[in-house]
């Protein structure tokens, strides 16, 4: 299955990028149609219960809430229009965690009020369906999609996209590494290139300039963020992470 609608500046694009993404499977292929549905172990389930237990992803841009021993640094855009989907290219390398840390990059879409927020961590709006479609790659391999009826703010668009990194601690208070583990100023710290949003006119767009965003690093004395306007190489950008470490102290007013 395919979106019937693609955001302006993606429909003309070629699927070469496509070529390069590939799943392997130790068996017969699935039929024509349908996708590979990796199979649930009682590990899968055990993380699980620990993080939905312990972790919270809710973006805490938008929330004057604070979970312990939990860290963010990122980008927040918002219009007054509303926005139809996110996009970035974004590198990590292997930052180390032992099983009671946990540490990301993602995108976070939200909708509705700031007390109960619909979000989604990736993907766009299908104009004509509404539906939230998850894409891999300038190619656009579609993966696939969450109806629009999962959501009760989200069904007609966000309110407000960030991009960013959120690590945990541990229960000694031990932060882990962010993006590569080194700091923005770093040359080889990891990045988020091209970050774009799909604004109310289903135009890809990007955030035009640093006073356009809020930017927020809850500690930056273990992790930071730096932000970069547009390039024509790179796009709007910025370079984040940090080491972690103990005593990484949540330092955002409310």
């Amino acid at each position: 299955m395919k979106p019937t609608f693609f955001p302006k500046e993606r429909a003309n694009e070629t699927s070469s990028a496509i070529e390069h993404v590939q799943i392997s499977l130790k068996r017969k292929g699935c039929p024509e149609g349908t996708v590979p549905i990796r199979r649930t172990s009682k590990e899968d389930l055990l993380r699980a219960r620990a993080l939905s237990r312990d972790f919270s992803t809710i973006n805490f841009s938008r929330s004057k809430k604070h979970f312990p021993g939990q860290l963010i640094v990122d980008v927040n855009y918002a219009e007054s229009q509303l926005i139809h989907g996110a996009s970035a290219e974004i590198t990590l390398n292997n930052p180390i965690v032992n099983p009671s840390q946990y540490t990301n990059a993602q995108i976070w879409i939200n909708g509705g009020p700031t007390e109960n927020p619909n979000y989604i961590m990736a993907g766009w709006t299908d104009r004509d369906t509404g539906n939230w479609w998850l894409s891999l790659g300038k190619g656009e391999a579609h993966i696939g999609y969450w109806p629009k009826s999962l959501f009760s703010y989200l069904a007609d668009g966000a309110d407000s996209v960030s991009w960013g990194g959120l690590a945990k601690a541990d229960s000694n208070g031990v932060g882990p590494p962010m993006g590569s583990g080194l700091f923005s100023n770093n040359y080889y710290s990891s990045f988020f290139n091209r970050i774009e949003f799909v604004n109310g006119l289903y135009n890809l767009a990007y955030p035009p300039n640093r006073k356009s965003v809020r930017i927020r690093e809850d500690s930056a004395k273990c992790y930071d963020l730096h932000f970069v306007d547009y390039s024509p190489t790179y796009g709007t950008n910025f370079r984040f992470g940090g080491p972690g470490g103990l005593d990484c102290t949540y330092l955002c007013s409310p």
